[in-house]
């Protein structure tokens, strides 16, 4: 592609007969309107780049198709299966819409204390007999 040959001019003269061709009754794809025009579709990318003016055409003229094909559907014009495909693939549809919603949820964490063991009651006698010796030999009791 030659990057002279689609000028800003060029491309807004381009961006108005997309338009203008995606209205008339039959004009369905707009890969037939790249075709007609003598360029590869893949250039709508780099046209939709390089114009802001040929972005917003192009992306009526997808509006207008969109709408052609679910008329299309609803008037039994159209095969419901192949059009769901390439509202898929083309328009960004999906079988259901699914909301996410993202919140911050505090985490909780449990601290285990380490608890030291109760001396069973043998243990426990034994002990105070000791405090009690020891008492009894410091003169306190």
């Amino acid at each position: 592609m030659c990057k002279n040959k689609y000028t800003e001019a060029k491309l807004k003269k381009y961006g108005d007969e997309l338009v203008k061709w995606m209205k008339v009754k039959d004009n369905v794809w707009l890969k037939d309107f790249a075709i007609e025009k003598g360029f590869p579709a893949s250039y709508f990318a780099r046209f939709r780049k390089k114009s802001e003016y040929f972005k917003e055409a192009h992306q009526k003229a997808k509006d207008i198709q969109e709408s052609k094909l679910v008329k299309g559907v609803l008037d039994k014009k159209y095969s419901a299966s192949f059009v769901k495909f390439i509202l898929k693939n083309e328009a960004g549809w999906k079988d259901r819409i699914e909301e996410t919603i993202k919140e911050e949820v505090p985490s909780i964490q449990f601290v285990l204390a380490e608890k030291k063991a109760e001396p069973d009651d043998k243990e426990r006698k034994k002990d105070n007999k000791k405090k009690e010796q020891i008492n009894i030999f410091d003169g306190e009791k």
